[in-house]
């Protein structure tokens, strides 16, 4: 009798592991199919002339990410027997309590809603901002990635383009390929 009883309960276990391992693999497989999605974004982003795209895709994919996170560990706890209900109103009282001293996550969330809908800079611009000027490399969901003058990467959270002022520059290149360019459409047409 005692033997039967070993047995269900190390078959149990089992069960239970397989379970673990096969949302675990779903787990992997969705954020991979997120990663392709990702690059196939971005390409398609990359090819557009507009600016928002090209930071929407990254925060999209992050967003996604961390939606299926929250499911899966949700469905994994379900499975192992923790009651999801009860799980979900703690984490809510959690969640409020987090964030109210959050406050500059949120800041830094509503400055990068501000970058994407104003769309005073992009990807590729050089500004100043925070006390760092350089190139913007690309946006999170908090920072902005920022190339220094001194080839050095600063992470600049996106508030800091809604809190206080920053300077966009023109790229001098740019401005002279312009120029050339009208010079030339002068010339043809003489």
């Amino acid at each position: 009798h005692f033997q039967i009883a070993v047995i269900s309960e190390v078959s149990h276990v089992f069960e239970h592991c397989l379970l673990l391992v096969i949302y675990y693999l779903c787990f992997r497989l969705t954020i991979s199919c997120i990663e392709a999605f990702e690059e196939v974004f971005e390409t398609r982003a990359d090819a557009t002339s507009s600016k928002v795209d090209d930071m929407i895709a990254p925060l999209f994919s992050e967003s996604l990410r961390l939606f299926v996170c929250l499911i899966w560990i949700l469905q994994t706890l379900s499975m192992l027997g923790v009651d999801t209900i009860a799980a979900t109103a703690s984490v809510s009282v959690l969640a409020l309590m987090v964030g109210n001293a959050s406050q500059n996550y949120v800041q830094c969330l509503v400055g990068t809603l501000a970058l994407i809908f104003d769309e005073p800079i992009g990807v590729g611009d050089r500004v100043e901002v925070a006390g760092q000027t350089g190139k913007i490399l690309g946006f999170t969901l908090r920072y902005c990635k920022l190339e220094t003058n001194k080839n050095e990467v600063s992470w600049i959270p996106n508030s800091a383009f809604i809190s206080g002022s920053f300077k966009v520059f023109k790229d001098e290149k740019n401005s002279k390929d312009e120029k050339v360019s009208k010079d030339e459409k002068t010339s043809k047409d003489k």
